[in-house]
């Protein structure tokens, strides 16, 4: 999968297009396939360093979801489709 990811604080120029693993959903997680990220001042102060935020790190918190996948309890992977829905995504530590 590709993602445009900063790995320095900076100004545009540390934005880089690249390839990314394909995350997997954990125990009690969903992986969203986002058709349109929102990114926002927030975005851009913590791209320039205004606001720390471990790197490297994708910014667009705000995404707009046409389909997602739910891990059951005990699993890592499901089939089952969940609707529509937006979504505010944050990095977990």
């Amino acid at each position: 999968m590709k993602a445009i990811r900063a790995h320095a604080s900076g100004g545009p120029e540390v934005l880089h297009y690249e390839d990314v693993p394909q995350p997997a959903p954990g125990v009690g997680q969903a992986l969203i396939k986002v058709e349109a990220a929102g990114v926002n001042f927030i975005d851009v102060y913590q791209r320039k360093g205004a606001y720390p935020i471990p790197l490297p790190f994708i910014p667009g918190q705000e995404a707009a979801t046409a389909s997602r996948t739910r891990a059951p309890r005990g699993r890592t992977r499901s089939t089952r489709s969940c609707p529509q829905s937006a979504s505010f995504l944050f990095p977990m530590a």
